[in-house]
């Protein structure tokens, strides 16, 4: 993660990218968070979701998430 931190400006969306994919959570409470997050994306209607599909929407949500905190904190530089 040091490597991506150190290198996102050259490549801002893979360093993005890995830091979501490559991060360990220090509690099992967000990854207690992200399953159940799963259960909502997952219902009656969507049971035929393959795993890279809901992987990638799980993903997805939570860039959407992370740009939405982060957009107000821009203007405060």
């Amino acid at each position: 993660l040091l490597w991506w931190k150190v290198h996102s400006a050259e490549y801002p969306n893979l360093a993005r990218k890995a830091q979501d994919y490559l991060a360990v959570p220090g509690s099992s409470a967000p990854c207690e968070r992200v399953f159940s997050g799963g259960v909502d994306l997952v219902t009656p209607n969507r049971n035929r979701l393959n795993g890279e599909s809901i992987q990638s929407c799980m993903l997805l949500k939570n860039w959407w998430q992370t740009v939405l905190l982060l957009e107000p904190l821009k203007g405060k530089k």
